[in-house]
């Protein structure tokens, strides 16, 4: 409901909500964080279609490709394997040959281990073993294993997930999509902060109207109105403070003229006791000098009583003034 403009009678607007004003900061953050998102599969988008990347059902749709690849090969390279797998090459006794899993422990070594002795493979022959899986980078790896003609058995292992196209980073980097993950969040954290800041200005810009009339109030200064914003609870507040003001003013206002009338009050009383304390000053002297005698005396005397009730009736009058 619009308020009432007490100058032109006409209803005013009372600003916009408190909670527009803040809602619309938390959309500001959601269309940023959506944004942030779009951005990061954007990014990977680019990633997959320069090559950069390999797609995360790589390792699945292209894993007996490799293992023929392997098997046809006179000599084991391991050029020839995407950096989309992880390998382990073994002998037919299971001694490793070659590997780039490093020193970190593989459960690729435990599969080793298990077909030490196996001699049931003819050709080359591609095994999935499904009962062999662990946690590795947060994700499932799954193995594949085949006999080449040489009588080695490379084993491999893969991930569904995003993989860099070289090992250089696919080892120094820690997932793609942990990458863009910790990036996203990063984002966010400052999209928030950034956001929440900017609010805190605005709100505060809001306010500002409302301690600068606080300040003027407590400087006395009860003439220049408070104002408006365009916020409908700090217009709210500042309609409180403007009735607070008008308030003040119209109270010093009516002490200042109680204070004028009993200043005039006391001005007129002090001249009325110029009389009575000249008769009683006069026939003081008088008396004091013996000048006066026989009935003047007694008309001084008269007089001096006549003016010291004056004085007395002025004083109160005065003692009335001041406490009223």
């Amino acid at each position: 409901m619009a308020a009432v403009n007490e100058t032109t009678g006409r209803r005013a607007w009372r600003g916009l909500p408190m909670g527009f004003v803040v809602g619309r900061y938390f959309v500001y953050v959601i269309v940023g964080l959506l944004a942030i998102v779009l951005w990061a599969q954007l990014a990977l988008k680019g990633m997959l279609r320069s090559g950069e990347v390999y797609a995360a059902d790589y390792g699945s749709e292209h894993v007996e490709e490799v293992l023929q690849r392997l098997a046809a090969q006179s000599e084991f390279d391991p050029e020839a394997i995407p950096s989309a797998y992880w390998y382990l090459l073994v002998d037919e006794k299971g001694n490793e040959l070659a590997s780039d899993l490093g020193d970190e422990y593989s459960i690729l070594r435990s599969v080793a281990e298990s077909l030490k002795g196996t001699t049931s493979f003819p050709g080359w022959y591609v095994e999935e073993l499904p009962r062999y899986y662990d946690i590795w980078g947060s994700a499932v790896h799954h193995y594949r294993y085949a006999r080449l003609d040489n009588g080695t058995i490379v084993l491999l292992a893969y991930q569904n997930l995003p993989q860099y196209a070289t090992r250089e980073l696919r080892d120094s980097r820690p997932n793609v999509l942990v990458q863009l993950g910790w990036t996203c969040v990063g984002a966010g954290a400052a999209l928030i902060v950034g956001v929440g800041a900017w609010a805190a200005h605005v709100i505060s810009r809001k306010l500002r109207l409302a301690v600068e009339a606080a300040a003027r109030i407590e400087a006395s200064d009860l003439d220049s109105p408070v104002g408006r914003s365009n916020v409908r609870q700090v217009n709210d507040l500042l309609a409180a403070m403007e009735r607070m003001r008008a308030a003040l003013r119209e109270t010093l206002d009516a002490r200042w003229r109680a204070e004028e009338e009993r200043r005039e009050t006391v001005t007129q009383l002090a001249h009325e006791l110029k009389t009575p304390l000249t008769v009683v000053s006069a026939n003081a002297e008088l008396l004091a000098r013996g000048e006066a005698t026989g009935p003047d005396a007694e008309a001084a005397a008269a007089a001096v009583v006549d003016a010291a009730r004056e004085l007395d009736d002025c004083a109160s009058r005065i003692m009335s003034a001041a406490f009223e």
